[in-house]
């Protein structure tokens, strides 16, 4: 029998390699899920620490026909039977083809904190949108189903509480630990995980006025790595000096500390996916989350909220820079 991964993501191809590692399985088919340039780039960094028996690379050539594209690869995949399904995402695309193959067990794997949304949505299937419910209308015009009647499961390094029948496993990295052995790292240096803001959720000056207040709170140096997705503009560019690095990084920060074989000493970083990670990864390092106010977000206050929320049952230390409380 036959078991499947679909992943977009360097993030959800590295639990998807984690999955196949804890779960055991065999005749593995992956999927990938081609997105862009940059994503794609970091996805065959993260592919070569695993082997599969089969990829198959969905890339369709042009918006147009991206909807027959995925129906035929629906059809091309009803082939086999399988064991496992796993998935990083759960939108349209991934509902119907959870629906249309033959599988046992539904797994997500993280894709950063969308694990926690995505969670939280299937509490309540009654809140489905109205553009979600016409995009799953399409495919019932190729023959395709959208409902899927087996509990979705989780395969996450977050404490989700379980929905009826669901299982939630634990994801605590223990095949990337296994294959590097980092050694300490002697020097004092504070890494810092940008934000992509993108000025849609927070000003970009006032991210600045954060960076600022990180730069002046902390005593070593600080090399700031910048999200994949996130813009260096003029103004950011200018807070840079000797103590204070750009980095970039054209893999994921977990994968990029095992391959150097950095043990760091301090992350620090805002909501990002990655310090849930890490905290698991390099349980000796100080992980620091910076508090961001609710009145400086202009929205994303309920997820910024939920992050801070498992921050807390996870230890991580949470900084707030105006009012000079740690908690």
């Amino acid at each position: 029998m036959h078991n499947i991964f679909i992943v977009k993501s360097p993030l959800q191809l590295m639990n998807a390699i984690e999955a196949k590692e804890h779960f055991k399985t065999e005749n593995n088919l992956l999927v990938l899920m081609n997105a862009n340039a940059t994503n794609d780039k970091q996805m065959q960094t993260v592919l070569a620490l695993s082997k599969w028996d089969e990829i198959i690379t969905y890339a369709p050539t042009n918006r147009s026909s991206t909807l027959l594209a995925q129906v035929n690869l629906i059809r091309s995949l009803k082939k086999h039977r399988y064991h496992y399904l796993f998935t990083g995402d759960y939108g349209t695309f991934n509902q119907v083809l959870m629906a249309n193959l033959t599988v046992d067990d539904y797994y997500l794997v993280d894709d950063g904190t969308k694990s926690i949304e995505i969670h939280k949505a299937l509490r309540d299937p009654s809140k489905i949108t109205l553009s979600k419910k016409l995009k799953l209308l399409r495919y019932t015009l190729f023959g395709l189903k959208s409902s899927i009647t087996k509990p979705i499961n989780f395969f996450t390094c977050y404490n989700l509480t379980p929905i009826k029948d669901e299982q939630i496993v634990a994801n605590d990295y223990a095949y990337l630990q296994s294959i590097f052995t980092p050694q300490e790292q002697k020097e004092q240096v504070i890494y810092l995980l940008g934000q992509n803001i993108d000025n849609k959720w927070m000003k970009e000056g006032t991210y600045i006025e954060y960076l600022k207040r990180i730069k002046s709170h902390y005593t070593d140096k600080i090399i700031y790595i910048p999200h994949r997705h996130e813009v260096i503009s003029d103004e950011l560019k200018a807070l840079f000096d000797e103590d204070f690095v750009l980095q970039y990084n054209d893999i994921p920060i977990e994968i990029y500390f095992l391959e150097k074989k950095i043990y760091p000493k301090q992350i620090v970083s805002f909501t990002s996916s990655a310090l849930f990670n890490l905290e698991k990864i390099y349980a000796k390092a100080q992980i620091d989350a910076i508090v961001i106010h609710q009145k400086d977000l202009i929205k994303m206050h309920g997820f910024v909220k939920s992050c801070y929320q498992f921050f807390d049952e996870l230890g991580i230390r949470q900084i707030d820079l105006f009012t000079k409380e740690n908690r």
